[in-house]
């Protein structure tokens, strides 16, 4: 019985879905139709073409600043961690020379 409920359920939206799509379909070429009779004004088209261009260009310029952005920062960081590796290269060798010398002192004293 369970068998018997499951198919139908499974036929019955089929059919559903089939009747939906030929529904969305119909609406879809009717909408098309309408939309062919439409001609829209020269001038909305040429505003339309105009404020499209414009937010391309505006976009453009935004990818292209935050990639310089994002380049400036990367080489920030890289000259910080070079900095940083710098100064404690420094420190470990003045430390290193101030070890040693002290070293050398207590051996000649000795």
């Amino acid at each position: 019985m369970n068998n018997d409920s499951y198919k139908s359920d499974k036929y019955s939206s089929e059919s559903l879905k089939e009747r939906t799509l030929k529904d969305l379909l119909s609406t879809s070429h009717a909408i098309k139709k309408t939309l062919n009779l439409i001609t829209p004004r020269e001038s909305f088209v040429k505003e339309l073409r105009q404020n499209l261009d414009n937010n391309v260009k505006n976009v453009e310029r935004s990818i292209k600043e935050s990639s310089q952005k994002k380049q400036q920062l990367k080489w920030t960081v890289i000259g910080a961690g070079i900095g940083i590796y710098t100064i404690s290269l420094l420190v470990t060798a003045i430390r290193f020379i101030k070890w040693f010398s002290s070293t050398r002192n207590t051996k000649h004293k000795q």
